[in-house]
Parts: structure tokens; C-alpha cells; sequence
């Protein structure tokens, strides 16, 4: 009951988003049991628009590079590294203080260590971490997809990177 009621209000929140553009074809909404599924469908929208950018609601960042082999957990970084996104706006928490916001990017850092070196570069450069306030301040001025795992709203999601700061209260 709680997650209907929390993803009615999500979808009510984005659908000015949605209508705005939608008649345009420069925006669509995902949502999945399986984040390794938007795989495709973003593929293809990028491969439509052009690189796009990925507003990706996750508690993870999907960004791995330890299997070749497409999964939930490395679905973002090969498409950045395909070249289908330009930029990643990665929204990890309702409120990322900083010691939590630099754990998070330390996660990602310890996640492509065994990336070649301009892999690394590109993808720190294309992701940029949020919290739910600086999304609300964000203009995106290109196409972009919006991607939502519901573990971006649960307090544990499963197994911390590290300890994070408690900033889903």
C-alpha cells in the first residue's frame, strides 16, 4: 500500500514533466523491477535523439565494470561508454550532507578500478550526484529519460557501500 501510494505521488509529481514534452518525443519515464530492462528502451531513445541525459532515481548507481555481460548493476555505465548518454543525473538520496554525498562518490570510484582509464574519465565526467533538493533546482535544456528504482526511497536498500548518514528521514 505504502509504495502505490508513494509512486502515484512520484508519477503525479513528474507528469507537468511528461505532458510538457511528451508531445514532442524528448522525454519518457521508466520504471522497471529490473533496471538491466532500461537498457534498451534508453538505447533506443538515444539512438533517435542523440546522446541524452539519464535522470536515474536509484539508490545505486548502476555503473560497474567487473562483467561485460549487461546486468542491473552495470546497465548505466555502458551505455555512457556506448556514447548514448551525455550526461548521468544521479539522485541517491532525499538529502545528501556531504561525509554521505563523498561516500557515494567514493562507491563509484571503487567501482571502476578495473576500468581503462578514459572509461573512468568519461564517466566522471558525465554523472553528476543530486539530492532531491538539487534536482528540484536542475534545468535540463536537452531529451532525457527518467529512470526509478524504488530503493532510492527505502531507508535500507540492502548492502551499504559503507555506513551512509541517515538522510531518508
Amino acid at each position: 500500500m505504502k509504495k502505490k501510494i508513494v509512486l502515484t505521488f512520484f508519477v503525479l509529481l513528474l507528469s507537468p514533466i511528461c505532458f510538457s514534452s511528451c508531445g514532442k518525443r524528448q522525454t519518457q519515464i521508466h520504471v522497471h523491477d529490473r533496471h538491466g530492462l532500461s537498457y534498451d528502451y534508453v538505447k533506443a531513445f538515444a539512438q533517435a535523439q542523440g546522446p541524452i541525459t539519464l535522470v536515474l532515481l536509484d539508490y545505486h548507481h548502476d555503473i560497474n565494470s567487473d562483467s561485460n555481460e549487461l546486468t542491473s548493476y552495470n546497465w548505466v555505465g555502458k551505455l555512457i561508454e556506448e556514447n548514448y548518454l551525455e550526461k548521468v543525473i544521479w539522485l541517491s538520496g532525499k538529502k545528501l550532507l556531504l561525509p554521505n554525498r563523498n561516500s557515494r562518490m567514493d562507491w563509484l570510484n571503487r567501482s571502476l578500478q578495473n576500468s581503462y582509464p578514459q572509461t573512468v574519465e568519461k564517466i566522471k565526467q558525465a554523472v553528476e550526484l543530486v539530492d532531491w533538493y538539487d534536482l528540484q533546482k536542475l534545468k535540463i535544456n536537452s531529451p532525457f529519460v527518467i529512470s526509478l528504482d524504488f530503493d532510492v526511497f527505502t531507508k535500507d536498500p540492502g548492502d551499504d557501500p559503507k555506513l551512509f548518514v541517515d538522510e531518508l528521514s
